[in-house]
């Protein structure tokens, strides 16, 4: 360039330097740590005809000490209001600092409060501009979200990590439950053939002297946008096979004589896709499964002979299909709620004929027939061929 472009350099390096300090200061309303209540989980339940909101809120002396505060490095604030907005703002009323979200890592709803409707607070939560859409949402199964938030937690200091992370582990290594993210949420909530699921948390406590524990139990099934009904862990597992949402997992066949193998899934893929031949459409279901032996109960195979692999491997493919069956009867039968999202892949497959389809899908969901195909593969027997037990 030429000497003449020198001034027109310096004003794009100037306006350059200007938006990198901006964006390096932080988010536009950025507030200063010691001025704010950091919220890492919020609870909703239904008060008569308002929004109860609890949030559970960091101490900030336990985290600067890295000690708790009298056994407590959280504390749980709650309001009352007519939108859920209002609620979280009217925090502030028993808050000593402004109340902050965008750190929230869970969000728990109250059974009455998600049988009432969720749209609403779905809403809300992905137009407000500084929370983030990657927490955790979660139904609390028979009870209200406020007893939820103000059980501790016995291994994490916050309770709200330990929530976040007993549902990550749950999902990728037991299979009998869910990930939902508000906007993964959203999504489902405002997309035609497809019904939204959200795991289910539940108060447990053996006696008055033992401390409550949380515990996911399965998957609440909504319809519209209301809680219909909960699948069992069974019913969970089968839909969490049919939806390709099962990481890894473990679980056991049965021989005769009691006899028991117990195998954990390496690795699984499912595909679907639908035929609409016939006067109601077919769903095709193949699931690919790689499993190895982890144990061995009262059963006299001999693991070296590619016969009694294939006789374990069959059992394991009954075993797929009748979990998978579990869930796809509860969704028709029991709720008649496609949580599959078989008329979206109608939609995707044939948009001409979903169209025509759409307004009766309801009806339709119920008499929709699913072929399921299954090929377990035992990769990994174990150290030895045969148990030294039958020795």
């Amino acid at each position: 360039m030429g000497k003449g472009s020198r001034p027109g350099q310096m004003i794009l390096l100037i306006l350059v330097l200007i938006f990198t300090s901006l964006f390096a200061a932080g988010c536009w309303d950025r507030r200063e740590l010691n001025a704010i209540s950091l919220v890492l989980a919020l609870g909703i339940d239904q008060e008569k005809d308002q929004c109860k909101v609890s949030a559970q809120v960091v101490i900030p002396s336990s985290v600067k000490s890295k000690q708790s505060n009298n056994g407590n490095t959280v504390v749980v604030y709650t309001s009352t209001a007519p939108t859920l907005f209002e609620a979280i703002q009217k925090l502030s009323q028993t808050s000593p600092r402004e109340i902050y979200i965008s750190q929230l890592r869970m969000l728990i709803l109250g059974e009455e409060y998600a049988r009432n409707g969720i749209t609403e607070s779905v809403e809300m939560l992905t137009r407000h501009p500084s929370v983030r859409s990657d927490f955790f949402i979660a139904i609390a199964k028979e009870h209200r979200a406020e007893e939820l938030l103000r059980v501790p937690s016995r291994l994490e200091s916050v309770p709200a990590n330990s929530l976040y992370s007993n549902l990550l582990t749950t999902t990728d290594n037991w299979a009998v439950s869910a990930k939902v993210t508000v906007d993964k949420l959203a999504q489902q909530l405002a997309t035609e053939g497809v019904e939204p699921v959200l795991p289910a948390l539940e108060l447990q406590q053996k006696d008055s002297r033992s401390p409550p524990l949380i515990k996911l139990t399965g998957l609440g099934v909504i319809k519209g946008d209301r809680l219909v009904g909960w699948l069992n862990e069974q019913e969970s597992r089968g839909y969490n096979y049919i939806m390709n949402l099962v990481q890894s997992s473990t679980g056991h066949v049965t021989f005769e004589n009691n006899g028991l193998i117990s195998l954990r899934v390496l690795r699984t893929t499912t595909k679907k896709k639908v035929s609409l031949s016939k006067k109601t459409p077919v769903v095709h279901v193949r699931v690919k499964m790689i499993d190895t032996i982890t144990e061995i109960l009262r059963v006299p195979l001999d693991l070296s002979k590619p016969e009694e692999i294939a006789k374990l491997e069959k059992k394991c493919n009954e075993r797929t299909i009748f979990v998978m069956r579990k869930a796809q009867d509860a969704a028709q039968r029991r709720f008649q709620a496609d949580i599959f999202g078989f008329g979206k892949l109608i939609h995707e497959t044939n948009p001409k004929a979903w169209k025509s389809m759409a307004q009766n899908w309801p009806a339709l969901f119920p008499d929709v027939e699913v072929v399921y195909q299954v090929d377990n593969q035992v990769r990994r027997i174990g150290n030895t061929s045969e148990s030294f037990i039958g020795k």
